[in-house]
């Protein structure tokens, strides 16, 4: 499978599952298609729960880091499924 006109937008989390559910309401709404928001839970104690509205949204994913990765870490992990998993090119 490849995107390669997609574009990936990694957001990375740390204890925020509020904020970067909000987040992901405010991505949802940009009109560029096609579009992928991968999230990286970056070893928080308390794990990134999506909010059930976007359960059905196909181009979520989630992924999880056993620990703490930092910033340039957890996007890191992002970027490397987005280029080779989905071979997204932006």
């Amino acid at each position: 499978m490849s995107y390669q006109d997609s574009v990936a937008i990694i957001l990375v989390n740390y204890n925020g599952t509020k904020d970067t559910n909000e987040c992901i309401k405010s991505l949802l709404t940009v009109e560029y298609e096609p579009l992928w928001i991968i999230v990286v839970d970056n070893g928080s104690p308390t794990k990134f729960i999506l909010n059930k509205e976007f359960e059905d949204k196909k181009n979520i994913i989630c992924l999880t880091s056993d620990c703490n990765l930092g910033f340039s870490g957890g996007n890191n992990l992002g970027i490397k499924y987005a280029i080779d998993i989905l071979h997204i090119k932006y």
